[in-house]
């Protein structure tokens, strides 16, 4: 049940081969990775009796590419067979331009150079006896091979070769995939002009050293591998807005008990302000969501239509992990009923997750810390105008989340988000359930 936007994200560079359809290339992908220069790669065993290795077979390799900086000398992407100069068939970047290494024989892009920190498709393609280059759907080299069989092993970023002049790939790889198949030049072009969501791509940090070795259930510490995630034919439901609930900016609840209501919500990033300012009349919010409190920020941007209902299907995976990665501003005015005129008030909140810091016209009032928890804050009000800011962050150990499928199997319970606390650990995941993208983040 994935919808067609999800499957260009995994199978892009698998569209209209123009052999008859085989089976997928066991490890061969798709990777998505954020790889640190200087760092390690991915490597992966292929079945040995893989077509693909024999001498001139067909192949062709895919991925969308952005470095993270320009880096000189021969930058090895995509290899299959031992990274060696004898024995190497690698799809990688030569002084920045698109190559393929087929064992002593270097072919390469004729001009243009891959730009740094803007995402690239790349593609290579080989009939056994000829290798055919692609950028952005465009072919930039075409030249004949001599055939060479490789050994059943895949590498994505390698660090251990000995190709000459070589440096270890730093930057992000969407799709890199190895296909035991004949991809046409209509089906790049179209797999170029067709990226994927690259905010809902799962990634997997590759950085320096060993990956933690555990047991218990405290989750995954890699991302799980993204031929692993649910797929499906349904598609994603369109998001549906409602309007917000037309209540007074106050609430009686008691006599000297009042309800704020009339609360917005911004994503942090999106504003420059400071707490002081956004907690000062005339602070700009035209762009705010109006937000559901009590509520996640989830709930809110469901409710005005930002995302579809993450209950229904496979909907869940059109929400973005980033969510429970960033800061969001929740703000709120009012005036001060005639009854607690030259009164001390005292703002309460309920429960607030995971940590806040509360600005009250122009101040700082202090600060929440600990899943859903509870503060009250004192204040001096003013005629007029009063307004609250709260600058909300979510868990700090928000974990990464196990999809359930018939590949991947049950995730494990929990996960890092137990560090935060047991109150809301299934957030992160729980044998089927999937995560909640903001890990329950808000007031």
């Amino acid at each position: 049940m994935i919808g067609s936007r999800f499957a260009w994200l995994v199978l892009a560079a698998l569209l209209a081969p123009t052999a008859s359809a085989q089976t997928p290339l066991v490890n061969g992908g798709p990777y998505n990775a954020r790889f640190l220069e200087g760092g390690i790669g991915i490597d992966r065993a292929l079945p040995a009796g893989a077509p693909l290795l024999a001498a001139g077979a067909a192949f062709s390799y895919s991925t969308w590419l952005r470095p993270a900086a320009r880096q000189p000398g021969f930058v090895p992407l995509i290899a299959v067979g031992e990274p060696t100069p004898a024995g190497c068939r690698c799809l990688g970047l030569d002084d920045g331009r698109l190559a393929f290494a087929m064992g002593e024989t270097l072919v390469r892009a004729g001009q243009g150079t891959i730009a740094e920190g803007r995402w690239t498709h790349v593609a290579a393609v080989s009939d056994g006896a000829s290798l055919r280059l692609y950028v952005d759907g465009r072919e930039v080299a075409h030249r004949r091979l001599a055939a060479i069989a490789a050994a059943p092993l895949i590498a994505i970023a390698p660090a251990r070769t000995t190709l000459p002049r070589l440096q270890h790939f730093g930057g992000a790889m969407v799709g890199a995939l190895v296909a035991p198949v004949l991809l046409t030049p209509a089906s790049i072009a179209a797999a170029a002009k067709r990226p994927p969501d690259f905010d809902l791509v799962q990634m997997l940090d590759v950085g320096v050293g060993w990956v933690w070795q555990k047991q218990a259930n405290i989750g995954l510490f890699a991302q799980q591998d993204a031929w692993t995630l649910p797929q499906g034919k349904g598609g994603f439901s369109s998001p549906v807005a409602t309007p917000p609930p037309a209540v007074p900016l106050l609430d009686t609840l008691a006599p000297g008990r009042w309800r704020l209501n009339g609360w917005r919500l911004i994503e942090a990033p999106r504003v420059t302000a400071t707490g002081a300012e956004l907690s000062s009349p005339g602070a700009d919010v035209m762009r705010w969501y109006p937000a559901t409190v009590p509520g996640t920020v989830l709930t809110t941007l469901i409710d005005r239509g930002v995302y579809p209902d993450p209950y229904y299907g496979l909907n869940n995976l059109a929400i973005p992990e980033k969510l429970a990665r960033q800061d969001y501003w929740y703000r709120a005015s009012f005036t001060i009923p005639a009854q607690a005129s030259g009164k001390r008030l005292r703002l309460q909140f309920g429960g607030i997750n995971y940590a806040a810091q509360i600005w009250i016209n122009g101040h700082q009032a202090g600060t929440t810390s600990g899943a859903f928890t509870r503060g009250t804050f004192a204040f001096e009000a003013v005629p007029g105008e009063n307004v609250v800011a709260v600058r909300v962050s979510p868990p700090p150990h928000p974990g990464i989340p196990h999809e359930q499928s018939i590949a991947g199997g049950v995730g494990e319970n929990g996960g890092q988000l137990a560090i935060d606390g047991p109150t809301f650990v299934a957030s992160e995941g729980w044998d089927w359930i999937p995560g909640i993208r903001d890990r329950n983040t808000g007031l």
